[in-house]
């Protein structure tokens, strides 16, 4: 009986965070998105998360350049990133977006972020290089179309 400890204390050790889920990232990753592939800098959840799925695989970067050719998503699906989301609700929170009429729009504060990440050069480079392929030209409508096929799919 005398082996155990009058008293029990946890140390934390840290671990280590990859850089694309931490806040910060997610959130410059965020801005960038808005300002470089979004018409007016605003965009749906779904536009969103579809580009931040696309930066994660070069592949999916392709199909996105296709689309961007022939005006139709070649995308079927992808995934919705809760690092983007928490990232989507501190910015929000910071005032560096805003939301309106179903789409989140960089504030006065989120194009001055966006442009300073921009200018900087090396921070989120390869994103960077990433997004100006794409452009605006994937649309709303182009995700609205694979969205509304979502919505009649037969599961059984």
């Amino acid at each position: 009986m005398n082996d155990i400890p009058k008293k029990i204390k946890f140390s934390p050790k840290r671990t280590p965070v990859i850089p694309e889920h931490r806040v910060l990232y997610k959130i410059s990753q965020l801005v960038i998105i808005l300002k470089e592939t979004c018409r007016g800098s605003k965009a749906s959840i779904s536009k969103i998360n579809l580009i931040n799925w696309a930066l994660k695989e070069e592949s999916r970067i392709d199909s996105l350049l296709v689309s961007k050719v022939t005006k139709v998503l070649k995308i079927n699906s992808w995934s919705y990133d809760p690092a983007l989301v928490r990232a989507i609700d501190l910015a929000y929170s910071d005032r560096l977006i805003t939301f309106k009429n179903g789409a989140f729009a960089l504030t006065k504060l989120g194009l001055i972020f966006a442009d300073k990440i921009i200018s900087e050069g090396e921070f989120m480079k390869n994103d960077l290089i990433l997004l100006k392929k794409i452009g605006k030209s994937i649309t709303e409508s182009m995700i609205k179309d694979v969205e509304r096929n979502w919505r009649t799919l037969d599961v059984h």
